[in-house]
């Protein structure tokens, strides 16, 4: 049944790994390209939350502006304070990752609240946040799949109380969930990248060392 083998692998590719002597290589290479995501990413959206105050609340006349400020300021202070913990030692610790998994999901579920009180557009940008979120995360195929529902899941009572119809919540839903399993299925290529790596340098002393025997039988 390799159709069930291939399956598996696209959602869960570290099952590649499990079971070899790299496995430990691979969380300690994968621990660095999530910390460095983190450090790059976070001042990013730590500044564009301020200058979205700037460029919009106070462009459209959103009121009351103080609020508007107080909510993106504290957004980019949490962007802040989640990127000097990328920098410190903490990184080495066994929940490195939830910082980041806090950080994103809050950003996204007040996305949604924005949409009680600007209204308008602002629901097509939590779905565009959700998506992203995966690939700022750097999920897995199922993890994508499971993380996409659980912020959807949580997020929709804020969009239905928006008066956001139900058709719109459906297919923006379904559009990012399939999206999300589809763009993170790179995971798998990573994966593969990586084990083909490590057995042409498990096997190049081999290589070696039949060469070297080789050259001596001609001798």
């Amino acid at each position: 049944m390799k159709w069930v083998e291939t399956i598996v692998s696209h959602l869960i590719p570290t099952i590649l790994v499990d079971g070899t002597p790299w496995r430990a290589l691979w969380d300690q290479e994968q621990r660095s390209s999530f910390v460095r995501s983190c450090r790059l990413t976070f001042p990013f959206v730590g500044a564009a939350y301020i200058a979205n105050h700037f460029l919009f609340d106070r462009a459209v006349g959103l009121e009351p502006i103080q609020y508007w400020l107080w909510f993106r300021v504290g957004m980019a202070t949490c962007c802040l304070g989640t990127f000097l913990f990328y920098l410190s030692r903490y990184t080495q610790s066994r929940f490195y990752r939830w910082p980041a998994y806090a950080l994103t999901f809050f950003a996204c579920h007040s996305q949604a609240w924005v949409q009680i009180y600007y209204g308008k557009e602002a629901w097509v940008f939590f779905f565009i946040m959700v998506l992203l979120s995966c690939l700022i995360l750097r999920f897995t195929s199922l993890q994508a799949f499971i993380w996409t529902s659980i912020v959807i899941g949580i997020s929709t009572p804020a969009l239905a109380a928006s008066g956001l119809d139900t058709a719109n919540i459906v297919s923006g839903s379904i559009v990012v969930i399939l999206a999300g399993i589809t763009l993170r299925g790179g995971a798998l290529t990573d994966v593969q990248l990586f084990v083909s790596k490590q057995e042409q340098e498990t096997a190049q002393p081999q290589l070696v060392e039949l060469s070297a025997e080789f050259a001596d039988r001609i001798r």
